[in-house]
């Protein structure tokens, strides 16, 4: 079954939506075009260059922790009054070049860069802090006077993960005047139909929350009748910045995403038997 996914924000609780690809692998279902905000930014760009779920499941225990992550700006580095100096100066505690850097090394292996390379298959909903404006990259991005098939996949990645005071937002230089650009998940009410592709069966749409949340959103789950969410239900006691994760709860992480993803699955197999 071809789909379209999107993929919300969630920090490192974004460990949850490989899983999820786990399970639309294992069950058939091929990721036609993605859309993603914040590390589901990540994620998505992953998929749509041509990482499998397991080449993502390889890469995920690869890791020991994710601390490399939280990469202080040069200001920040100083030992008494670096946090508050870095917010004031760089706007952010942590350099959110540490995302683009990961991002563009895993995207080359698969020999891709610019957004023309993926044939309009991705999209990353970023925020433009300057006019409070969503953006939708690629497209977007001619407002600021840039070829939007030309640029950087990793750069828009950055865009969308800023969290903002925690990672220092993306400059953007437009035609008149700097832009900061940060995270998409300050935005409301962004649309789910984002893509306009009638060759697919559904589109899914990801998003990790935590248990106690899970009640409010419970009618959400199907959306209109080739759109539905999926909610990863997540222990309260973890955080979207705690990057010092144990091997445990990476492992829980994965496994709460394909088990939601799965229970989705059998309820859409059974509705169309």
């Amino acid at each position: 079954m071809r789909i379209n996914a999107f993929f919300d924000g969630g920090g490192i609780l974004g460990i949850s939506y490989i899983g999820a690809y786990s399970a639309l692998s294992d069950y058939g279902y091929y990721i036609d075009k993605a859309c993603g905000i914040s590390v589901g930014a990540i994620i998505a760009s992953l998929i749509v260059s041509g990482y499998t779920a397991n080449e993502l499941t390889s890469l995920l225990a690869s890791y020991d922790d994710f601390s490399f992550f939280k990469q202080k700006t040069e200001v920040g580095k100083n030992k008494y009054v670096g946090k508050p100096l870095s917010l004031l100066l760089k706007k952010g505690i942590y350099d959110s070049g540490v995302i683009n850097k990961f991002v563009d090394r895993l995207l080359r292996i698969k020999n891709i860069k610019i957004f023309k390379d993926v044939n309009d298959r991705l999209k990353i909903i970023a925020a433009d802090f300057t006019t409070n404006k969503m953006l939708i990259l690629p497209e977007d991005l001619h407002l600021y006077g840039y070829n939007p098939l030309n640029f950087n996949i990793s750069n828009a990645v950055q865009m969308s993960c800023a969290i903002p005071l925690f990672y220092t937002p993306y400059i953007l230089k437009g035609k008149y005047n700097s832009h900061y650009i940060i995270d998409g998940c300050v935005v409301r009410n962004i649309p789910t139909n984002i893509f306009t592709n009638d060759f697919v069966d559904l589109t899914l749409r990801f998003k990790a929350c935590y248990k106690a949340r899970d009640l409010k959103v419970k009618k959400q789950i199907n959306i209109n009748e080739k759109t539905y969410l999926v909610n990863i239900p997540i222990e309260n006691k973890l955080k979207p910045i705690d990057f010092d994760l144990s091997r445990e709860q990476v492992i829980y992480l994965y496994k709460q995403g394909y088990k939601a993803c799965y229970k989705l699955i059998k309820k859409i197999d059974n509705k169309h038997k």
